[in-house]
């Protein structure tokens, strides 16, 4: 069995009631990254949903590559609506994420490809560091963010089931939370 990591007493065990999690830690073989992904594909296929009704009601939404400017992009009413959402921040799926990303461009696809995407994604972090050090980013070989959640899911599928996952949220303050957070 390997040595336990002092991660676990120094790090979570110092979190109080109230306090942002900023690292999260545990044996590979209790984490369920089936759950993990299914949750990823649900909030796609919310997005996805919503995303549709709106431009159904709104035909004809164009991507902002076909626009000079990023304004006359957010005057189209669908634009528009998710840009309004993510201001007020009461859509579950209308998000400044999901805004600059460009939902035009990220679900041309269709449904199937998005939920896809989700899934090889949901286990995704920018950055990844291997039991033998090796700093592993999408810039890594120039691989991007598709080939870099593949890679990262299967290390993650070929490391020991005892194998200590530790997940940090290298900017998050550890300071008091908001209500509801």
């Amino acid at each position: 069995m390997r040595p336990r990591s002092p991660l676990l007493p120094r790090g979570l065990g110092r979190l109080r009631p109230g306090r942002r999690r900023v690292a999260y830690a545990a044996p590979k073989a209790a984490i369920d990254f089936a759950a993990v992904q299914d949750r990823a594909v649900r909030h796609a296929a919310g997005e996805f949903d919503a995303w549709a009704a709106l431009t159904a009601a709104h035909p004809g939404t164009r991507p902002l590559s076909d626009f000079d400017g990023q304004g006359d992009w957010l005057a189209q009413p669908a634009v528009q609506a998710v840009a309004t959402a993510a201001a007020t921040q009461r859509h579950p799926y209308f998000t400044f994420q999901f805004l600059l990303a460009d939902p035009v461009v990220t679900l041309a696809d269709g449904r199937d490809a998005h939920l896809a995407q989700a899934a090889a994604h949901a286990l995704s972090t920018y950055v990844c560091i291997t039991l033998t050090g090796d700093w592993l980013s999408e810039e890594t070989g120039d691989r991007g963010a598709d080939e870099h959640a593949l890679a990262l899911s299967s290390y993650l599928e070929s490391v020991a089931p005892d194998t200590l996952v530790v997940r940090v949220r290298c900017h998050a303050r550890a300071g008091k939370t908001r209500p509801g957070k």
